[in-house]
């Protein structure tokens, strides 16, 4: 019996814990506010994206040269986006337009990484890239800790 019930009660004890605290192991943000800093002197700046519940979102966007795209970058789940600043640089350089989205609870904006509405509404993505004249848009996503997942172009 013993045998049976100590190894059984051990992985409930397990399941428990990781059902309770999945949020805690599925994101890791940095809630500090990135800055700009020197990415200023390239163009960078500050906006604001708003989500379908009224959350207004820190956001990095960067405009491209002249018949060059702009791409959509998501960080992934860890830090924020100043943790990304070489990226941006080399994009900078290469003249595309960026459009770094920051998450809910990261880089110092309101509210909690939920797992769904997490970004703004991607009408309201399309509608900033068109004020702006943008009519190509590549979109890249980072889907791991590292930064060195796919990128999905």
């Amino acid at each position: 019996m013993w045998l049976v019930g100590v190894p059984l009660i051990a992985y409930l004890l397990v399941l428990g814990y990781l059902y309770v605290f999945q949020r805690q192991l599925l994101y890791f943000p940095d809630r500090s506010r990135p800055q700009l800093g020197l990415l200023a002197q390239l163009g960078v700046r500050e906006v604001s994206l708003t989500t379908s519940d009224g959350l207004a979102l820190l956001s990095w966007y960067l405009p491209p040269r002249e018949g060059r795209p702009v791409i959509v970058y998501f960080h992934g789940n860890g830090g924020h986006i100043g943790y990304r600043v070489e990226r941006l640089r080399r994009f900078a350089h290469n003249g595309f337009g960026v459009l770094m989205l920051e998450y809910r609870g990261y880089g110092g904006n309101p509210g909690a990484p939920p797992r769904t509405a997490c970004m703004p509404t991607p009408q309201r993505r399309s509608i900033f890239l068109s004020i702006r004249g943008s009519r190509r848009t590549v979109s890249c996503s980072t889907a791991s800790r590292s930064g060195r997942g796919s990128p999905y172009i």
